[in-house]
C-alpha cells in the first residue's frame, strides 16, 4: 500500500479536533460547558469536510453510533422513572440500619450497592443519586460522611468498567469494535473484582480512625417507605430481565440498545400512572447532544484520513 501524503484536509480536521478538545478540557477556565465546544466542533467539521470534499451531513448522521445515544437515552429514562418512587431511599436506609452501628459494615454494603447499579446505571447517574442520601445517613449517625462519599465515587466507576453498558466509553468500545455484554464482562470482570475488594481495604486502612467512630444510631422506620412500590417494583422485575437480554443480545442478534428500549417500554405500561413526557424531560439531551457531536467530530477527522495518515508512523513499532 502507497503511504497516505499530507495535505490540507487533515491539517484542516487535525486543528480543528486540537482545538474542540482543548476547550473541552479546558471547561473550567473558560466556563462554557463542553458540549458547546463539541456542537462547534462537529459543525466545523461538517463545514471543513464539504469544502474539502472529504465530509458532508449525510455522512455526519452515518457516523453517529445511535446504538450509543439510544441505549443512554433509555437508561435515563428508565433511571428518572425509578427516582421518585423512594425505592434508592428505602435501600439506603435499610442498609443503613442493617448495619447496626458498624460503619467499615456499613461502607461495605454500600458500596456493594452502588457497584451493582452501576454494572447497568451510568456511573454518575449512581452517585448524583446515593451522593445526598450518604450525607443524610451519616448526619443521622453522627459521622463523618468523607469515607462513604469516596467508597460511593470510587466503587461506581470500578463497577462501571465491568460491563459494556456500565459506563458510556465501554458501549463506544464495544459498539466499535462488536464486543458483546457477555465476552466483555468475561474479560474485565475479575480484574474489576480484584480492584474492587482492593479499593475497600485501602479505605478501611486509610480512613481507620474516622470508621473506628461510634455512631449514634436513630430509627430509620419512618424513613423506609416507598411512595410507588408498584413502580419500584415492576422496575426491578424488568431491570433484571434486561440483564438476561443484555447476556442473550448477542444470540437474539439484538443491539443493547434495544433491550433497554424493550425495557422502558414495558416500564411505561406496567408501571403505575407513568407520564412520558415528565420523565422524558429529565433525561440529560446535553450529555446525549455532547456524544453525538464527538461522533460527528470523529467521523470527519476519519474521512479525511488524517487518523490513517497518523497511524501509519505507528504501525512499524507494533
Amino acid at each position: 500500500m502507497e503511504p497516505l501524503l499530507w495535505n490540507n484536509a487533515m491539517l484542516a480536521s487535525g486543528i480543528i479536533l486540537a482545538v474542540t478538545f482543548v476547550g473541552i478540557f479546558t471547561e473550567g477556565v473558560h466556563g462554557f460547558h463542553r458540549a458547546k465546544f463539541a456542537l462547534a466542533g462537529a459543525g466545523a467539521m461538517v463545514l471543513c469536510g464539504q469544502f474539502y470534499g472529504f465530509y458532508n451531513p449525510e455522512l455526519a448522521i452515518e457516523a453517529i453510533d445511535w446504538n450509543v445515544v439510544f441505549l443512554l437515552g433509555a437508561m435515563m429514562t428508565i433511571v428518572s422513572i425509578m427516582i421518585p418512587t423512594g425505592g434508592f431511599q428505602y435501600l439506603a436506609y435499610t442498609i443503613a440500619d442493617l448495619s447496626q452501628g458498624r460503619l467499615f459494615l456499613l461502607l461495605v454494603m454500600m458500596g456493594t450497592l452502588v457497584t451493582v447499579l452501576s454494572l447497568l446505571l451510568d456511573n454518575v447517574t449512581t452517585v448524583v443519586i446515593f451522593g445526598p442520601l450518604i450525607i443524610l445517613i451519616c448526619q443521622a449517625l453522627r459521622v463523618n460522611p468523607i469515607p462513604f462519599l469516596l467508597a460511593a465515587a470510587l466503587l461506581s466507576d470500578t463497577g462501571g468498567v465491568a460491563t459494556l453498558v456500565g459506563d458510556p466509553p465501554n458501549l463506544m468500545i464495544g459498539s466499535a469494535a462488536g464486543i458483546d455484554f457477555n465476552t466483555f464482562f468475561m474479560h474485565m470482570g475479575f480484574i474489576v473484582f480484584v480492584a474492587w475488594v482492593g479499593t475497600l481495604f485501602l479505605l478501611k486502612y486509610l480512613f481507620r480512625k474516622k470508621l473506628a467512630v461510634k455512631p449514634v444510631m436513630p430509627e430509620f422506620s419512618e424513613k423506609e417507605e416507598i411512595a410507588d412500590p408498584r413502580t419500584w417494583k415492576m422496575a426491578l422485575a424488568i431491570l433484571a430481565a434486561m440483564v438476561v437480554g443484555f447476556i442473550l443480545h448477542d444470540d437474539l442478534h439484538w443491539e443493547p440498545w434495544f433491550v433497554a428500549a424493550l425495557g422502558l417500554t414495558a416500564l411505561v405500561f406496567l408501571g403505575s400512572n407513568v407520564e412520558m413526557d415528565d420523565y422524558f424531560s429529565e433525561v440529560e439531551i446535553t450529555l446525549l447532544v455532547f456524544f453525538m457531536s464527538l461522533f460527528i467530530l470523529i467521523g470527519g477527522v476519519e474521512h479525511s484520513q488524517f487518523l490513517q495518515f497518523i497511524g501509519q508512523f505507528i504501525v512499524p513499532f507494533e
